[in-house]
């Protein structure tokens, strides 16, 4: 296997997440804001901060989680590289430097966990993908380059 394979990043349930995260918190804003200048709430320019800080939070969380070209995980000849999804350059591992990959969480295992030799580990959660199914085939594709690990008895 010469060729680049790549898997896109497209979190559509965490982005829908967050878009109701952030119109709910302009509503509560508002809301407090709006109470605040009627002098029926004493800390409502407070809470409209705390509101309006949290929905400009959301609002760059879901800017930093928009799909775009090269943003994923991408199987070369010679190296895993996997993007990171709020910082700007990739993270790009040696195939010789994995010791084991493996699936990890409660119930249906919604997380790949890359192991390294150096004793380090890469956590790849299934929300960064569009569907359990692109998940699963991200997995086997990236199970399928690394040995197995060999137990001695």
């Amino acid at each position: 296997m010469n060729a680049e394979v790549f898997f896109g990043f497209n979190p559509r349930g965490a982005r829908r997440a967050l878009w109701v995260g952030a119109v709910a918190c302009v509503a509560l804003a508002a809301w407090a804001l709006a109470n605040a200048r009627l002098g029926a709430e004493r800390l409502g320019e407070a809470r409209a901060g705390a509101a309006g800080g949290l929905a400009i939070a959301f609002a760059y969380a879901l800017f930093r989680l928009r799909p775009r070209p090269g943003w994923g995980i991408a199987l070369q000849p010679l190296a895993l590289v996997v993007a990171r999804p709020f910082s700007g350059e990739p993270l790009e591992l040696a195939w010789s430097s994995v010791s084991l990959v493996r699936r990890e969480g409660a119930g249906s295992r919604r997380t790949l966990v890359v192991f390294l030799k150096v004793g380090g580990r890469v956590l790849i959660p299934q929300h960064l993908f569009a569907d359990a199914s692109a998940f699963d085939a991200a997995v086997a594709a990236i199970s399928a380059r690394v040995e197995p690990p060999r137990f001695d008895a």
